[in-house]
């Protein structure tokens, strides 16, 4: 299969312009999140982040935690982390978790543990990253999230 990087970000592209076309906040949420994680993952972190940034703006004008605390997981994983702005990448992930924590989510409380324990293993701070690896190995196991649990055992 051959990676067609260039197309899928003309068709998120799109799909964020018809969603705000449409006032379709839900759909220009993740059409933002997906663009800020694709620029990311091909190391363009500044318009990557800009990206996440407007997911988050998203969450917060509707005041729902789990989108909020999603864009944040989203900034550092996929780019705080990745451009070695640790001190960023754990602030954040902290805030992302907390917000899971209020939203009594186990689901997100997975994803937010996972991304929390990145950030600290990216600090250096080995023993609070397992402490947080071990915490979202069980949450996503419960909630049957194999793509965060696959993350976050480094499988």
């Amino acid at each position: 299969m051959e990676e067609e990087y260039s197309e899928g970000f003309r068709h998120l592209s799109e799909a964020l312009k018809i969603a705000e076309e449409l006032k379709d906040t839900l759909s220009s949420w993740y059409a933002s999140w997906f663009l800020g994680m694709n620029l990311s993952m091909n190391c363009e972190f500044e318009k990557g982040v800009e990206f996440f940034e407007k997911s988050l703006e998203l969450g917060t004008s509707s005041n729902r935690l789990i989108p909020m605390a999603m864009a944040k997981i989203g900034i550092v994983s996929f780019n705080y982390a990745w451009h070695g702005k640790n001190d960023l990448a754990y602030q954040i992930s902290k805030e992302a978790l907390q917000m899971a924590q209020e939203s009594g989510d186990i689901y997100i409380k997975g994803i937010a543990s996972s991304c929390h324990g990145e950030a600290c293993y990216y600090k250096g701070l080995l023993d609070e990253s397992e402490d947080s690896l071990l915490q979202a190995l069980s949450f996503c196991e419960k909630a049957g999230q194999l793509g965060w649990w696959t993350w976050t055992s480094g499988g």
